[in-house]
């Protein structure tokens, strides 16, 4: 049922409004009456009730790290889409949805643009400001690109518009102060180490006995199983005598608590956006670390990959290289994604030279996405494409039969 215009002689909520208000649109905090107009606010393909949208927003949007914010016509107060703005470390991202059924959508999502990018960026003073943007996106990139942002990086066919493959881009509005004193990062070579070639993908293991219980993919020297609290105690051992210091901020400690929850309290979803898996090896059965799905996009069939060694003595021998080509296999031939991507800090040149190892292709960089060591820290992303890997060449079946009997794994 279509919403009713506005009558003529209501006063528009706009007049009041002293900034984020354009032309045609402007923005303001979602609210509970937005539930009547979900479909346009949501870029998804299943059906939903604004009684399921009022539960939405009642959940406490406004108390997560993000915010929501509603586009609104000025002509008559109707929502036409939405904004969101996902606080994360120096970076936060900026997403933009206009409901694809108005003609007008591509020049209202450069709008938004015009007047979110110079209130964080010059009035907040946002140090860098993320904006993935589809490349179909013509009148929003040139608004973009009129204002000042970088484009860092280009995911190949990483949505699926209308039919079609699109590449997602990244672009970032930096602040001009700190451009100033610290120059254009783009302007700086990404260093490298190793070949960059990509290597034979390792066969499947073979295995004699019972399959340790949940084990969902099995290679000669690891498998994968479903991440468990056994799994979750391990790893808040290892984080105790972690050695390396540039995970993400900082070495950190946990509790078994906290991995239980980061892991395994997932919400009952059909469709899952996250798939955890722990990897041991397959010699002592000993959990080494863990690899994973992150931001599954079923209708766009892309998601991130990320892994980790939390064991000291497991890493630099390969094993690594063998769990993510059964990650990979999993994501391509089990859940039938099309592209997958993966992010590491631009100082960590040996994750950045495994990834180009699996058949990942650089895609770019994620400028002053942190804080870290000497100032703000870039991110190298990458991107393989189901086609990609399958094209890669295969090594020769193993010669030995490893045996696998842990029933009560």
């Amino acid at each position: 049922m279509s919403e009713s215009p506005t009558p003529a002689s209501a006063v528009l909520e706009s007049l009041g409004q002293t900034f984020l208000v354009g032309e045609e649109i402007y923005l303001r905090r979602i609210e509970k009456r937005d539930a009547r107009a979900v479909m346009s606010l949501r870029d998804t393909v299943w059906p939903q009730s604004p009684a399921v949208a009022e539960t939405w927003i009642a959940e406490g949007l406004r108390n997560k790290p993000f915010g929501v914010w509603t586009v609104v016509r000025k002509a008559d107060d109707r929502p036409v889409g939405s904004m969101t703005l996902y606080h994360r470390n120096i970076a936060p991202i900026i997403t933009v949805h206009i409901d694809p059924l108005h003609a007008a959508a591509g020049r209202w999502t450069a709008e938004v643009y015009r007047l979110v990018v110079p209130w964080l960026r010059d009035e907040t003073h946002t140090v860098s400001l993320q904006l993935p943007i589809a490349a179909n996106q013509g009148e929003a990139i040139a608004e973009l690109e009129a204002m000042g942002c970088i484009c860092g990086a280009r995911f190949r066919e990483m949505l699926r518009v209308d039919g079609h493959w699109v590449d997602l881009l990244r672009y970032v509005a930096l602040h001009p102060r700190w451009q100033e004193r610290l120059g254009n990062p783009a302007e700086t070579p990404i260093a490298r180490s190793g070949s960059g070639l990509p290597q034979p993908v390792p066969p499947v293991g073979k295995v004699t006995g019972t399959p340790p219980k949940g084990a969902m993919a099995i290679g000669e020297r690891v498998y994968l199983k479903a991440f468990d609290k056994e799994d979750a105690e391990a790893l808040s051992r290892f984080n105790r005598v972690e050695t390396e210091t540039f995970f993400g901020h900082s070495r950190i400690l946990t509790t078994d608590g906290n991995k239980v929850r980061s892991r395994l309290e997932e919400p009952s979803f059909t469709l899952r956006d996250y798939i955890p898996f722990a990897i041991r090896r397959r010699s002592d059965d000993r959990t080494i670390g863990d690899c994973g799905l992150e931001g599954i996009d079923f209708v766009h069939q892309s998601a991130e990959s990320y892994s980790w060694f939390f064991d000291p003595s497991a890493r630099g021998q390969g094993l690594g290289f063998e769990a993510k080509h059964l990650l990979l296999s999993y994501a391509f031939d089990t859940l039938g994604l099309h592209s997958v991507q993966s992010y590491v800090l631009e100082e960590n040149l040996r994750s950045a030279a495994a990834l180009r190892k699996q058949g990942y292709t650089e895609a770019g960089r994620l400028f002053w996405k942190q804080l870290g060591a000497g100032g703000f820290q870039n991110q190298i992303v990458f991107d393989i494409l189901a086609d990609e890997w399958r094209a890669l060449p295969r090594s020769a079946e193993p010669t030995s039969t490893a045996s696998i009997s842990h029933e009560g794994a």
